[in-house]
């Protein structure tokens, strides 16, 4: 045998045990694991949920502020129709004889009530759902003085958009639910005169931050028990005689 074919045996016998070798190694690559598979198609239909899940969120978004704009438009469209000012008698002249049902006077479910303390007319909702009267207000701060707790705090006149301060005594403190969240808020109560339709008397309000649509006032049924009767079809029936100030007393 030449002695070229001798030399060569060898290095074939090494190609060969090397192929062999290799074999099972790129065997063992090729193969995937199933594990890996389901944590990749799962991460994969996570992404397209949070995907959805944004694009529907932009959309709960647009639309909530699409009805707060609405509201706005509405709530300015019905309060010029609640003007105090449409329901005052003059206070140098009485006032038409007010509606009445069995002996008590008949109120719409929105009416405008002459505050006495403050010096000027509200749009207040008549509400024979609740127990206790409600004051619409800004910038409620507590304080002492001589002893005793007092709260100040600002209403804005509904005419002139001059922001009235006023300071009263606290005669309790009352839990209020808040619409939103559900939670226990406690909130000032005090004494305030108000004069809605030919009654005038001392009425407890509860002082609330919360802004109404129309109304700064909500008069509940510890004032109405006995004397009123509430028409909730109708609004500004039972005009308010207003006090005569001390200037037109003199005339």
């Amino acid at each position: 045998m030449p002695s070229r074919y001798i030399l060569s045996l060898p290095l074939w016998i090494v190609i060969l045990s090397l192929s062999a070798a290799c074999a099972p190694f790129v065997g063992q690559q090729s193969e995937s694991d199933p594990r890996l598979d389901q944590l990749m198609s799962k991460a994969d239909q996570s992404l397209v949920n949070q995907t959805e899940a944004d694009a529907l969120l932009r959309e709960y978004g647009r639309q909530l502020e699409s009805q707060q704009r609405e509201i706005q438009r509405l709530g300015n469209s019905i309060a010029p129709t609640l003007a105090p000012v449409a329901a005052e008698c003059s206070p140098v002249q009485a006032c038409p004889e007010a509606e009445r049902i069995a002996g008590k006077t008949v109120v719409g479910g929105l009416e405008s009530i002459w505050m006495s303390d403050l010096g000027f007319a509200l749009a207040a909702r008549i509400d024979t759902g609740a127990d206790t009267s409600v004051l619409s207000v800004r910038n409620v701060e507590l304080f002492e003085r001589d002893g005793k707790r007092w709260v100040r705090f600002n209403v804005v006149n509904p005419v002139s958009g001059e922001s009235v301060l006023a300071e009263r005594r606290v005669q309790r403190m009352v839990g209020m639910v808040q619409t939103v969240s559900g939670k226990t808020r406690r909130r000032p109560l005090v004494q305030m005169r108000a004069v809605i339709g030919p009654f005038a008397q001392t009425v407890e309000f509860i002082l609330s931050e919360r802004t109404h649509n129309g109304y700064q006032a909500q008069i509940g049924r510890s004032v109405l028990n006995d004397v009123i009767v509430v028409d909730v079809s109708r609004k500004n029936i039972a005009p308010y005689a207003r006090p005569p100030t001390s200037s037109e007393t003199a005339q």
